[in-house]
């Protein structure tokens, strides 16, 4: 008498960080990016990944949201390592503590010549 034992197994796959505006709670904060791959299992071997998504974590509130496939190669671009992003946080923070002007829109550092932002192209109307 045979038995197949089929089953699934899921890997997260650590890939980095990223500095986003998060939409639930508001912050720009940073982001845990994550790939989780479903493989199905046979006799608990690994045979083929029948899933694979990508998600965010922000570090502020703790929401995860998912990422669509169209925006995958733009978080790629974006993703840094934990010591990249502290070292940001670091910078922003003393930026702040020298009134050093940000874009509200993708925090940016600007001046208080710029009529545009050099990150997102936003127009600054005296508000940074």
């Amino acid at each position: 008498m045979w038995f197949l034992l089929f089953g699934n197994k899921v890997y997260y796959d650590h890939l980095g960080y990223i500095i986003n505006k998060c939409p639930e709670c508001g912050q720009s904060a940073p982001f845990y990016v994550e790939q989780e791959r479903k493989k199905l299992t046979i006799f608990f071997l690994p045979t083929f990944r029948y899933s694979s998504k990508q998600s965010m974590t922000c570090t502020g509130c703790r929401q995860r949201f998912d990422v669509a496939k169209d925006l995958k190669p733009q978080i790629a671009e974006k993703l840094m390592t934990k010591d990249e992003v502290t070292s940001v946080i670091q910078q922003r923070r003393r930026d702040e503590l020298a009134g050093m002007p940000r874009c509200p829109g993708c925090q940016a550092q600007v001046t208080a010549d710029m009529a545009y932002c050099p990150g997102c192209g936003r127009k600054l109307t005296g508000e940074a």
